[in-house]
């Protein structure tokens, strides 16, 4: 997979150091450790942005000089522990920088019996070259990222993760019998890093593909241990095999084939492909094979059907995506 370098760099004597591209040339300068540390989290969410996004990569493997995503500012904020406030403080340090642009995003939804406008989500536009001023055109506006109505109507929202998030975050610290953020019982887990967790992998799902938050604990471990029947029910759709693939690694042994069988079964629902069951489940066992053997297997399959998921839901006229990805499964 291309690779690139992000537009941020550390020094000891000033931490974040920018290089933007002023009238009168290139120029740095320091800010804030916090903004920096929003550039971090949004240089992550681009790389994950574009490893399901190959075809924006120039014909040279050269990265775009920038991306524009669609976030949740809502997750953003709570994956890095901060308020909203401090988000649009730190994202306006940043957009002064250079390094990015953001906007919200409208849409049309049903309120009431009646179409209205309603915002989305949020446009960051992130720039990956530093010699470029990120922005957003008219384009990005007008594209249609969510279908609002239908994330509404299954639970697919931001209210619903950060709720359920901050009420397992309770539970946690009943259980955990932690009295304060700061003060812990001595070997006991940080209900507050698991939440911020919790978050950035729903804002990781969110990036492959705008609106993919799940109702579940997307840190939930190995959905082998919970029961045949619950676990065929959390692996419907393609996106839940990408993010249950890392759990074969930590599966016992006696359950991970049943585990393969769901997977499988999963991928040939959800592409409609219910004949080729054992073909998926071939090609999981060779990715775990790869990894167990020092190779990028999972990885690897994992991004090839996250850019499937980007087609299906960009490319209109794709009428057979389980043919598209076994073709690209070959070249791999």
């Amino acid at each position: 997979m291309p690779s690139w370098s992000p537009s941020i760099r550390t020094t000891p004597q000033t931490g974040w150091t920018w290089s933007p591209v002023r009238k009168g040339g290139s120029l740095d300068f320091s800010i804030p450790a916090g903004a920096g540390a929003l550039a971090v989290r949004l240089d992550e969410l681009s790389r994950i942005f574009l490893a399901a996004r190959l075809y924006l990569y120039g014909k040279d493997g050269q990265p775009p000089k920038q991306v524009v995503m669609h976030l949740c500012a809502e997750l953003l904020a709570r994956s890095l522990g901060i308020c909203d406030n401090t988000l649009r403080e730190w994202t306006a340090q940043l957009q002064a920088a250079g390094y990015l642009f953001a906007r919200a995003h409208y849409t049309t939804a049903t309120l009431d019996g009646q179409r209205v406008t309603a915002i989305d989500g949020m446009l960051y536009a992130v720039r990956l070259v530093p010699s470029h001023e990120a922005r957003l055109r008219y384009r990005d506006y007008k594209r249609q990222y969510r279908d609002l109505d239908a994330d509404r109507a299954a639970g697919r929202t931001a209210h619903n993760a950060i709720r359920n998030a901050e009420r397992r975050f309770e539970e946690a610290r009943i259980t955990e019998c932690v009295v304060d953020d700061e003060n812990f019982i001595e070997g006991s887990p940080d209900p507050t890093g698991q939440m911020q967790a919790e978050m950035f992998e729903q804002l990781r799902r969110w990036a492959v593909i705008p609106g993919n938050v799940t109702t579940q604990n997307p840190l939930k471990a190995d959905p082998a241990l919970i029961g045949a029947d619950e676990a065929e029910r959390l692996l419907q759709s393609v996106q839940d095999v990408v993010y249950a693939l890392p759990l074969l690694l930590e599966a016992h042994k006696s359950r991970r084939t049943a585990l393969v069988g769901m997977m499988g079964a999963a991928l040939a629902r959800d592409l409609k492909d219910h004949h080729s069951r054992l073909y998926y489940c071939k090609v999981i066992w060779q990715a775990w094979q790869a990894e167990i053997e020092g190779r990028d297997g999972l990885q690897a399959l994992a991004a090839e059907l996250q850019r499937l998921e980007v087609d299906r839901r960009e490319w209109k006229s794709l009428r057979r995506p389980a043919a598209l990805l076994a073709t690209r499964l070959q070249a791999v």
